[in-house]
């Protein structure tokens, strides 16, 4: 228990360091000689996995620095106007379909979908919450590469976009996988820090219910959420 228990709260950390570098990819050395303002328009499909990532995260840093979001009582909006912002720059279906593994035959389509709408919701009251202007000092960011991968059997469109973060002397590679559907945008469907990657870790901490049904999966996430 107490090993699980440690887990979990590391992943926790990483999960949240990896939001902390999605708002933070458009600054630094990752955003080279291009302004933020170029990035500030709507997103087209044929955007590539990069420029998707940094139209995202040119708009939560002017969120975050807006003073209209300051203070306590106003952290609640702050989450729920990033969160609107960044979801579209997920695939949480693709997210949630890695987590169940093999049990995602089990679910039914509406099941499914429930899944991935409750699921998206944890993410952003564990990990959004936690942003705040704060969050994005004394860290700087690298752009390193953009690898495509062969495309799945289906005809989605896969990249890999590797950089490298230094925070406090430390320098640590993150990689953001992104998928890309027939007529869709690029969407991220994967983090890996170190190696370690967020489905993964989810997928642990499912492990043991996946003797339960997907309705008592459910109806579980959905209580944590508050839906």
């Amino acid at each position: 228990m107490k090993t699980d228990f440690k887990k979990q709260k590391q992943f926790k950390k990483i999960l949240s360091f990896c939001i902390f570098l999605l708002i933070l990819l458009s600054m630094g050395d990752f955003a080279g000689k291009v302004s933020a303002d170029a990035f500030n328009g709507p997103v087209f499909s044929n955007d590539g996995p990069e420029a998707v990532l940094k139209h995202c995260v040119n708009q939560s840093i002017s969120i975050l620095n807006d003073p209209a979001y300051k203070g306590k009582s106003q952290q609640e909006i702050l989450q729920k106007i990033l969160f609107d912002k960044c979801e579209p720059t997920f695939d949480f279906m693709a997210l949630a379909r890695g987590v169940l593994g093999r049990n995602w035959r089990r679910f039914s389509k509406k099941e499914r979908n429930d899944f991935s709408k409750y699921f998206s919701h944890l993410i952003a009251q564990a990990y959004f919450a936690k942003l705040n202007k704060n969050s994005i000092n004394n860290i700087s960011i690298q752009y390193i590469k953009t690898t495509k991968l062969p495309p799945t059997k289906s005809g989605i469109k896969r990249a890999d976009v590797v950089t490298e973060v230094k925070h406090n002397g430390i320098i640590t590679p993150v990689i953001y996988r992104m998928l890309k559907r027939k007529q869709g945008q690029w969407k991220i469907y994967d983090l890996k820090i170190e190696g370690v990657s967020l489905v993964s870790n989810y997928r642990a901490q499912y492990r043991n219910k996946f003797m339960e049904t997907p309705e008592q999966i459910i109806s579980e996430l959905k209580k944590k959420v508050g839906k």
